[in-house]
């Protein structure tokens, strides 16, 4: 700085060289008993970016006591920022060495629209609305940066992503801000940060970025996760919901998590549910088939009873009584090697994959009927089963998918 330059005259004068002497300059000191700079404009610009940024600190208030420019210093700077914000500053450190510091900002009413053109560069949507308050506390000891940052974030939506924008970030964006709303439309998280200030690969704004995309990410591929636990929901039992294959009727606990189910969507209209029934096709035509020959066996031994009292006297036939063995070798035409199973099969497996689609047609309406109850729209509710051939299931439950368009 030309401020603190010698004299131009004393620069320039020559030396012998042979009288050569190397003189070691004192460093300049700055020293201000007291800093009070009031009233200052900074505009911030990044012309990096596909749109350019433009902000404004206005009425800038800087305020220090025993300001020195090569010792530790605490600083506190007020002031407004962009068209409806407000920022506080303190700092405690050295300008010249950043090894140990204590850094608390905070900043309110922040209208988030003001940040268009770096949520086009990164995620390629522009926001449309919303308010922001930041509380951020950084300190660091050794070299060693640790940050919390503390985000409120209000009524915040964004417009219809640009197609013609490649985005440094794949983030779906919409869906996970409509995911992480309250019902006030309020959004409150925490982004840590923390690594070694020497690093070459430390960076505060990438860590910073990477940590929010990657919480936008989850939130938006993995709903349950979040929506559960923020209205105090066991995620992993809502994901997958098991029940018996001859099951014609819900237990009380299966129809509670499907009240769960019904509150989520309630709280978050504008999401889709897709309930999908796996059933081990193998097993449950396996057991229908032996429940079908040993309601026959019991049917031809007396016929005046139900089928109901019929099915009951069937269940306690052991499969090693002599006479169903009799009867059912009797029933077939051709003599088969193997147990009882494998011959139920042979004489029942059609009638019996009828029963099994009929039981799982019964359970779907069942749930239709309980969510619709509930006043869960149709519209958002898809419940259908997976037929024997299209997956290979070990156990019978019902998937469950939220998802929320983009």
């Amino acid at each position: 700085s030309r401020l603190f330059a010698k004299d131009q005259e004393e620069v320039q004068q020559p030396v012998a060289a042979a009288d050569t002497v190397v003189v070691e300059s004192e460093p300049v000191q700055l020293s201000i008993a007291k800093l009070d700079i009031n009233g200052k404009i900074i505009q911030i610009e990044d012309q990096a970016l596909l749109v350019p940024f433009t902000y404004d600190l206005k009425d800038l208030s800087v305020k220090s006591d025993h300001f020195n420019l090569e010792g530790s210093n605490k600083i506190d700077i007020q002031g407004k920022i962009g068209s409806t914000g407000v920022l506080s500053v303190l700092w405690n450190g050295n300008f010249e060495d950043f090894s140990s510091l204590d850094l608390k900002i905070n900043v309110q009413h922040v209208a988030l629209k003001d940040f268009t053109p770096y949520t086009l560069e990164y995620t390629a949507y522009p926001i449309a609305n919303g308010i922001l308050t930041l509380s951020s506390q950084s300190t660091a000891h050794n070299k060693y940066l640790k940050s919390t940052n503390g985000l409120h974030i209000y009524k915040c939506n964004v417009d219809n992503i640009r197609k013609d924008i490649k985005p440094q970030m794949k983030v779906p964006l919409r869906a996970a801000l409509y995911i992480l709303k309250d019902r006030n439309e309020e959004i409150k998280m925490n982004l840590p940060v923390q690594g070694n200030i020497d690093s070459p690969d430390f960076s505060y704004k990438k860590i910073l970025l990477q940590t929010l995309s990657n919480l936008l990410v989850k939130v938006a591929m993995e709903p349950f996760d979040f929506l559960s636990k923020s209205m105090g929901f066991n995620a992993e039992q809502l994901e997958e919901i098991a029940f018996e294959p001859l099951q014609d009727e819900f237990t009380p606990a299966q129809y509670d998590k499907f009240t769960q189910l019904a509150n989520i969507l309630l709280a978050k209209p504008e999401m889709q549910l897709e309930m999908k029934q796996y059933i081990n096709y193998n097993a449950v035509v396996k057991k229908l088939a032996l429940t079908e020959m040993k309601y026959d066996f019991t049917a031809s031994r007396d016929t005046s009873k139900t089928r109901e009292e019929m099915l009951s006297i069937a269940t306690r036939i052991v499969d090693t009584d002599p006479t169903l063995v009799a009867f059912v070798d009797s029933k077939l035409t051709t003599p088969v090697e193997g147990d009882i199973y494998t011959k139920a099969l042979l004489l029942y497996k059609d009638q019996a994959l009828q029963k099994a689609n009929e039981l799982a047609s019964k359970r779907n309406q069942l749930l239709i009927d309980y969510m619709i109850g509930l006043k869960v729209p149709a519209a958002n509710l898809k419940v259908e089963t997976i037929s024997a051939d299209s997956a290979v299931v070990v156990k019978d439950i019902y998937k469950t998918v939220l998802t929320v368009a983009e």
